[in-house]
């Protein structure tokens, strides 16, 4: 996924939504895959405030993505920009849905 604006800021443009959505939802292939990652270079979480475009980029990509995600039940999600590692227990709109990694809602 393209999350980065020629400013530098988190965006995803109309085309790239488009194109993400077709990818996700059902135009790529037969049958569902098994599993499903994503990648994109600006999180959509992140505890470090410190970084540029954080914490407000973060909530434009989840305005922009974090349902769609969701609802193609992506399995793992890969994000960078910040210079740590996290991981989270699986989230749906700011909030924990589970403390364990299995078959999470």
């Amino acid at each position: 996924m393209d999350t980065e604006s020629p400013l530098d800021h988190a965006a995803m443009s109309k085309e790239q939504l488009g194109w993400l959505t077709h990818e996700l939802l059902g135009g790529g292939g037969s049958t569902a895959p098994p599993f499903t990652v994503t990648f994109g270079h600006r999180p959509l979480y992140c505890s470090n405030h410190g970084g540029q475009d954080i914490p407000a980029g973060n909530k434009v990509l989840r305005g922009l993505i974090e349902d769609l995600l969701n609802d193609a039940r992506v399995n793992l999600a890969i994000q960078a920009h910040v210079h740590d590692y996290e991981r989270t227990w699986p989230v749906r709109n700011g909030t924990t849905v589970q403390k364990n990694y299995t078959a999470p809602t």
